[in-house]
């Protein structure tokens, strides 16, 4: 077991396990996000934020066979609960579904990569295929997961909220956070990056989902080359995993390849 410091940031959108509405929600978490740019732009104010947690393994849980299903990533400083409404709507359209969890916070972001790709191996062999839904930190996982290899039995990959060309927040936070947490310097907008060395994955759909009021990764650093599709939400980068009308197109890509757009009159 590792001890590490752990970021709280609680989801703005759920009250009492509810969902609110997407209005409310859209207003109270870009407060929030507000709220985490002024916190953390002190370096003396980072670790009065922090605390020390226990951080277990990898999560064991047994994959089910299944015809389909799809691979849950979060992203920084969350865990598998972030991602668990989108998993039962899937799941409501027959998916079977897999929240994997990983220490975020802790080690670099091509320490968590090789722990995926074990992951998503395993659940190829048990199910006929597989796709992934990442969201914010968990989609760059998932493209160094994916790198470098081929993947028939792969279905196909969603990202929501992707810094594909990283972070400006993250690329502020760097200089004093990135001793803590490692993927902070990684995920970076700056040019030297990680995420500005990666290469577009190649052979895979990816759909890639913004949110329009995302104080944490602009809507031009979602989008990738190679793409399939590429939509925008009105949401924050929180509560795009909350609203049932992104959920929606998650499933819409999954099934088709592309998220789907009401025909014109």
């Amino acid at each position: 077991m590792r001890r590490v410091a752990q970021i709280h940031f609680v989801p703005a959108a759920l009250v009492q396990g509810r969902e609110v509405g997407t209005g409310v929600a859209v207003r109270v978490q870009a407060h929030q996000e507000r709220a985490v740019l002024r916190r953390f732009a002190q370096p003396a104010r980072v670790v009065a934020e922090c605390s020390t947690v226990t951080v277990p393994g990898d999560d064991k849980t047994a994959v089910t066979p299944t015809d389909e299903l799809v691979v849950l990533v979060h992203g920084l400083a969350a865990g598998p609960s972030w991602m668990r409404p989108l998993a039962r709507f899937l799941e409501r359209q027959g998916y079977r579904t897999h929240c994997w969890r990983y220490a975020s916070l802790a080690g670099s972001l091509q320490v968590h990569a090789p722990r995926l790709r074990q992951v998503l191996r395993d659940c190829m062999a048990r199910a006929r295929r597989v796709h992934v839904v990442a969201h914010s930190m968990g989609s760059i996982v998932t493209r160094l997961a994916l790198a470098g290899e081929s993947w028939p039995e792969l279905g196909r990959v969603v990202l929501l909220a992707p810094p594909n060309h990283g972070s400006p927040v993250a690329r502020l936070l760097a200089p004093f956070a990135g001793r803590l947490c490692p993927a902070v310097a990684e995920l970076s907008s700056h040019p030297a990056s990680l995420v500005h060395r990666m290469n577009p994955p190649r052979g895979v759909e990816v759909g890639t989902i913004r949110a329009r009021y995302d104080l944490l990764v602009p809507g031009s650093s979602t989008m990738l080359d190679g793409q399939q599709d590429h939509i925008g939400f009105h949401a924050t980068h929180t509560s795009l995993l909350l609203q049932r009308s992104v959920a929606r197109q998650v499933h819409a890509f999954l099934a088709t390849g592309r998220f789907h757009r009401p025909a014109a009159d």
